[in-house]
């Protein structure tokens, strides 16, 4: 969950090639009106529990937890500790 969530942060702020973009869609890219998880990324349609282990579920699926203050962290580095933090609470 650590890994993926400095990904998705990562992705999310533009640090990473444009190719993963394509891989993930944000809800308000979807619809043509605000909604309240229009920030959110879509989850794609999975069938099997094999395509739920994988990067295009488990990201958005991660990231969708996180709450927004941590979302909204500055850096990579204080990111990183917020997620720390949240992870070994739990």
């Amino acid at each position: 969950q650590y890994t993926i969530s400095i990904f998705m942060y990562k992705l999310h702020n533009s640090m990473l090639p444009e190719i993963f973009k394509e891989m993930f869609v944000l809800n308000y890219n979807v619809h043509s009106y605000d909604t309240r998880q229009c920030n959110h990324y879509k989850l794609p349609l999975c069938h099997s529990n094999v395509s739920k282990k994988s990067i295009r579920y488990a990201g958005p699926t991660i990231w969708n937890k996180i709450s927004e203050t941590i979302r909204l962290v500055p850096t990579l580095n204080s990111f990183k500790t917020s997620i720390k933090y949240i992870l070994l609470g739990k």
